[in-house]
């Protein structure tokens, strides 16, 4: 039974409103889902994360990621299988199916099994999504040069952000037990559900369990760091400025997420919520 009940507009402070009509009319749907949990605790965290989740699912609106679609639905599955997500899978895996991830893929994720008769692509992706989320959650070097080089830098940064905006939105799921109400089952085509406590396979290459020592990683980074203007087109700088905004500074992982600067620029848009608008005490 769900831990929290929808909140209506309504029952919102005044101010708080713009945030619940950010939100549906990003997702284009009624606050559902993960959005009950941060409608609840704070809407203006609500819209921003429905603001990064619009990059890769559009539902319609314009395709805005540049990771093929196939790609996000075969990450979509894995991810609720590997954090045993019950309501993302029921939400994202008719879209995956659509997106042309196959049923018999789609069987071996959910019951755990290594998913058989991938194409080479299909295999790298959950490859690197299972070492990403599983073990040491590192991923070996023959898999991510192998990535890199299928997909490109932009593409390979918004795959591992894809995997991170599915964890975003599962573990609040998890933790509030939110289910997916009648209507919204009965809008969907059949589908088999997920068994919770289910073990999904580990990649191929994953590395062991134990965190490699900091003296005993490469200080060499594997892909190249940005650090300014000077590093991204002349049509991406405002990205920079509004990152520069939010943080003050370039630096860690905005120097990677910065080969997609649409994406650094929303994740910066929550961060800034958790570091200066979160009720948490610092």
């Amino acid at each position: 039974m769900a831990r929290l009940s929808a909140v209506e507009r309504e029952s919102l402070p005044e101010d708080q409103r713009r945030f619940f009509d950010a939100v549906r009319w990003i997702r284009r749907h009624p606050i559902s889902g993960p959005f009950i949990v941060s409608m609840n605790s704070s809407p203006d965290m609500a819209a921003r994360i429905a603001h990064l989740g619009h990059y890769f699912h559009a539902r319609g609106q314009g395709d805005e990621s540049i990771l093929p679609m196939r790609v996000r639905g075969f990450v979509s599955v894995i991810g609720s299988r590997a954090l045993d997500a019950p309501y993302e899978w029921s939400a994202w895996v008719n879209w995956a199916l659509g997106a042309g991830v196959s049923q018999e893929t789609v069987d071996d994720v959910r019951e755990g099994r290594a998913p058989r008769n991938l194409t080479a692509e299909d295999r790298l992706v959950a490859d690197f999504c299972m070492q990403l989320v599983s073990g040491s959650h590192r991923v070996g070097d023959a898999t991510f040069k192998a990535a890199l080089e299928q997909f490109g830098l932009q593409a390979l940064v918004e795959l591992i952000v894809t995997i991170g905006y599915f964890a975003l939105i599962a573990l609040p799921l998890n933790a509030f037990e939110i289910e997916m109400s009648p209507d919204q089952m009965r809008s969907r085509k059949p589908f088999a559900p997920l068994p919770v406590g289910g073990t999904p396979w580990r990649g191929d290459d994953a590395p062991g369990r134990a965190l490699p020592p900091i003296s005993g990683m490469s200080t060499t980074p594997r892909i190249p760091l940005l650090a300014g203007h000077d590093d991204v087109a002349p049509e991406h700088q405002h990205f920079v400025d509004r990152i520069v905004l939010t943080r003050g500074w370039l630096s860690g992982a905005f120097q990677v997420l910065l080969h997609s600067p649409d994406v650094a620029a929303r994740i910066a848009n929550i961060g800034d919520f958790v570091l200066y608008h979160s009720v948490l005490p610092p």
